[in-house]
């Protein structure tokens, strides 16, 4: 289990798990609603994500197999918010960063290539990521906390439109 050591003073904190760690960097980072229903649309994706990740034994077909099933329910919900950022929001959130990473990784790994006809939107979706420029605009500075800024999702309301819930199923 990946382990994160936070050291503040004399006083250290250990935090265990990929989602945990991730949701301490995203509140670091400001890429974390603090509104609990928008940090639930958040923590939907992530979870959605930690079912991704979870690993798939068997052969290179029964990997894409895999890859392209979240593929498929990634294409539905950014094609319902076709000019927004997963869940809708108006700027990347943590979900975002980790997705994009992810499927980076999975599509070098596994050789997956996303066809423009099946996936119009997620494609979209990527290359917008990897054109953002103001991917660093929200930075915290060194001086200043979390705690002293608001959070570009704050006010958010979250995604009302029942087709483009996400739903994990931990069976």
């Amino acid at each position: 289990i990946p382990k994160l050591i936070i050291v503040e003073e004399e006083e250290c904190t250990e935090v265990n798990g990929c989602l945990s760690i991730g949701r301490y960097l995203g509140r670091l980072w400001r890429l974390y609603p603090t509104n609990p229903t928008t940090a639930a649309t958040v923590d939907t994706f992530l979870e959605l994500l930690s079912t991704f990740m979870h690993p798939v034994s068997g052969n290179d077909q029964i990997m894409r197999d895999h890859i392209l099933c979240f593929v498929e329910e990634l294409e539905v919900q950014v094609k319902c918010f076709p000019d927004a950022w997963l869940g809708g929001f108006e700027k990347p959130s943590l979900a975002d960063h980790c997705w994009h990473s992810a499927l980076q990784w999975s599509f070098q790994k596994s050789g997956v290539e996303l066809d423009s006809e099946d996936h119009p939107f997620l494609l979209e979706w990527m290359k917008c990521y990897e054109d953002d420029d103001d991917m660093t605009d929200d930075e915290v500075s060194s001086e200043e906390t979390p705690e002293d800024q608001e959070s570009p999702e704050e006010d958010q309301e979250s995604p009302k439109d029942d087709e483009c819930v996400t739903e994990v199923d931990d069976e």
